[in-house]
């Protein structure tokens, strides 16, 4: 397990973790379904949670409004959280709401107006 704590000065933290989870798999929270979407980037195992149902989407520190996660921390990757959000965020349905990890929320038809700047500035 990734563990960032000592490079921000809180020194060494062991955890050890109930479960995994992988990319696909499904999880409950009361009578909500979550897809897991393995959105690696900002870290190496960076997800996001997704509910077709609810439309909705947790999307942690990888995607923003109007912004993505940082990508200067051990085990982040430019390249990956550009593919992860161009490749399983922006085709998620316009109308999905996004709740991420920092600042508003936002939805997807807006998302995909940034995406293509983000795409573009991206090669």
């Amino acid at each position: 397990m990734i563990n960032l704590a000592e490079y921000v000065g809180l020194g060494t933290i062991t955890l050890e973790a109930d479960s995994r989870l992988n990319d696909k798999d499904l999880i409950h929270v009361g009578d909500m379904e979550f897809i897991i979407i393995h959105t690696p980037g900002h870290t190496q195992g960076g997800i996001c949670l997704y509910s077709e149902k609810e439309k909705l989407l947790f999307s942690g520190d990888t995607i923003f409004r109007d912004a993505w996660g940082r990508t200067d921390l051990p085990t982040s990757s430019f390249t990956d959280i550009i593919k992860s959000i161009t490749e399983k965020i922006m085709v998620l349905p316009e109308d999905v709401i996004i709740y991420p990890g920092h600042r508003k929320i936002y939805n997807g038809k807006r998302m995909s107006h940034w995406g293509r700047f983000l795409v573009e500035q991206s090669h």
